[in-house]
Parts: C-alpha cells; sequence; structure tokens
C-alpha cells in the first residue's frame, strides 16, 4: 500500500512539474508568435494544462480502464469549474470578457452536450471518437482564424503579465516543451498504475477514482496557472485556460482516447456524473453574464458546491 501511495505521489510530482514547464514554454512561445493573451489562454496554455489528462486517459484506455479514462475527463471538467474557477473567483473578482460568452463559452456548452449524446449507447467508439477529433480540428481551425482577425488589427499584442522576464531563446522554449512532455509521460504511467492498484486494495470502483484523485491530480496544472492568472489580473488567461481546457478534454483527450480503445461509459456515469459536468457547464453562462463580473460570492457557491460534490463522492 505504501509503495502504491508513493507512485501516485511521485506521478502527481511528474505530473506537475512536466506541465508547469510545458505551460511557461508553450505560454511564452505563443508571445513571441505574436499571439493575444486571450488566444493563448484558450489554445496553447489550455492544451498545455491539459497534457496530464490526455496522458492519464490516453493511458487507461490502453489498459482497458475506461471508468478511469472517463472518470478523469468528466471529474477534471467538473474540477476545473468547481474548484479552480470557484476559487479564483473567490481570491479575486474576475471580468468577463464579452467574447467568451459570445463564442468560446458557447462552443464549450455545445461539445459537453455533443459528449453526452455520443454516450447514450453507453460506448464512446472508434467512430464517435472521430467525430470528437474532427470538431476539435474545427475548433483549433476557428482560434487560428480569430488570432489571424486580431492581428490585423494592426494592434500589437500586449505581453501578459504571467509571462513577463520568462522569456528565452526559442530553442531553450522547445526544450523546456519536449522535457516537460517527457515528465508527462513518466507522471502519467505511475499514476495510473498506483491508482488501479489502489482501487482494487480499498475495493473502490475506477470511477470514483478518477473522479477524486486522479481528477484533481491531473488538473494540478490548471490550478496553478489559474491562481497566478488570478492574482495578476490576467483575467483572459485565467478564464480562457479553464474553458480551453474543458474544451481539449472533451474533444481532444476523449476523442483520442476513444480512437485508441473504445470506453465502456457506466449507467452512473450517464445518468449522474456527466449531467454534473453539464449542470457546471450551463452555469457558468448566467454567473459571468451578471455584469460581466465572476462576483466573490459566486466563486465561493461554485466552491461550495464541489465541496459538496467530493463529500458525496467519498460517502
Amino acid at each position: 500500500m505504501l509503495i502504491n501511495i508513493l507512485l501516485f505521489l511521485v506521478g502527481l510530482l511528474f505530473l506537475y512539474t512536466g506541465a508547469t514547464w510545458v505551460v511557461k514554454g508553450g505560454s511564452t512561445l505563443a508571445v513571441l508568435l505574436g499571439v493575444r493573451p486571450l488566444l493563448v489562454g484558450i489554445t496553447v496554455v489550455a492544451f498545455a494544462t491539459s497534457t496530464p489528462e490526455l496522458i492519464v486517459s490516453v493511458i487507461a484506455s490502453l489498459k482497458g480502464s475506461s471508468d478511469l479514462a472517463l472518470g478523469n475527463i468528466v471529474g477534471s471538467n467538473i474540477a476545473n469549474i468547481g474548484l479552480i474557477l470557484g476559487l479564483s473567483g473567490l481570491l479575486m473578482p474576475l471580468h468577463i470578457n464579452i467574447s467568451f460568452l459570445r463564442k468560446e463559452l458557447p462552443i464549450l456548452i455545445a461539445v459537453s452536450l455533443l459528449f453526452y449524446v455520443l454516450s447514450l449507447d453507453l460506448n464512446i467508439g472508434l467512430t464517435d471518437g472521430f467525430i470528437l477529433l474532427t470538431v476539435f480540428t474545427l475548433f483549433i481551425v476557428f482560434a487560428f482564424i480569430t488570432a489571424r482577425k486580431e492581428g490585423n488589427s494592426g494592434l500589437a499584442p500586449p505581453l501578459p503579465r504571467l509571462e513577463r522576464g520568462r522569456i528565452g531563446g526559442k530553442a531553450k522554449i522547445l526544450l523546456a516543451i519536449l522535457a516537460g512532455m517527457g515528465a508527462l509521460f513518466v507522471g502519467g504511467e505511475l499514476l495510473i498504475r498506483a491508482s488501479i492498484s489502489m482501487a482494487k486494495e480499498f475495493g473502490i470502483s475506477e470511477i470514483i477514482i478518477g473522479l477524486t484523485l486522479v481528477s484533481l491530480g491531473s488538473s494540478l496544472p490548471e490550478l496553478a496557472t489559474a491562481i497566478v492568472a488570478s492574482l495578476q489580473k490576467e483575467n483572459d488567461i485565467c478564464i480562457g485556460n479553464l474553458i480551453g481546457s474543458n474544451i481539449f478534454n472533451i474533444l481532444f483527450v476523449g476523442g483520442l482516447a476513444a480512437v485508441v480503445s473504445p470506453i465502456n461509459v457506466a449507467k452512473e456515469q450517464l445518468t449522474f456524473y456527466l449531467p454534473v459536468m453539464l449542470v457546471y457547464t450551463v452555469s457558468m453562462m448566467p454567473l459571468m453574464k451578471t455584469g460581466l463580473v465572476l462576483k466573490r460570492w459566486e466563486g465561493a457557491l461554485l466552491l461550495a458546491t464541489y465541496v459538496g460534490f467530493l463529500i458525496y463522492l467519498i460517502g
């Protein structure tokens, strides 16, 4: 048991360290290439912080642990909204860019509904995986078209405070990204092995392990990025990262995991956990729309409901 716990903690350390390198390298490279902070948050930083979920879910899918793979995706999306967005709003009121409400948030709601519909037959198979990856490709094209339109405005892209003082040569940045990816692979393998062993030893279902320990662990990069961005008032990076990460988790992580190996959907996931994810996702619209500010009490509300969700799972 102690060995499994140690492996789990070492896996988390590798995931966090690797994701930190990827986040810093990816966002710095995007700034050097002239991409605006809003697009940095939605694409580059979101992809970088979602790499732990990608590695964990793909490895779990390869090992035939569908409950762990799906639980990680659903649990991470719930944690991103309930825990991370809630905590960020509690620390500092978040001013919302109207673009999020008109473009990115409706996209997130739509892809969440798509994911639920594809799960109705209790299986996310090869065809479903290709559908998700196709939609993901369209989303990336949309993001880059938006970036190009903004780039044509003639305004120099502002450098996020999040990345000031951290810019190095492109070769050094690419090396950091590659090293981070290596650490993520090692961490993901250790985390999955330890999680499966602990689930068997304690008699806990892989769904619960995926929704709690694994999803919280793989969400650490989003948590660290969101807190730093919130305290430094980089609202576009903070919210863009969370919305972008959830889109990436569903379309890219879910799609790739399904292509690697079909994901079986348990009834309790379809009737409870996936609907919880949908409720959290849809609730962002009215919370952000009121005055275009996510107030401290709204952040506290999200955080409290997430704590209640965890207590329910543990119970």
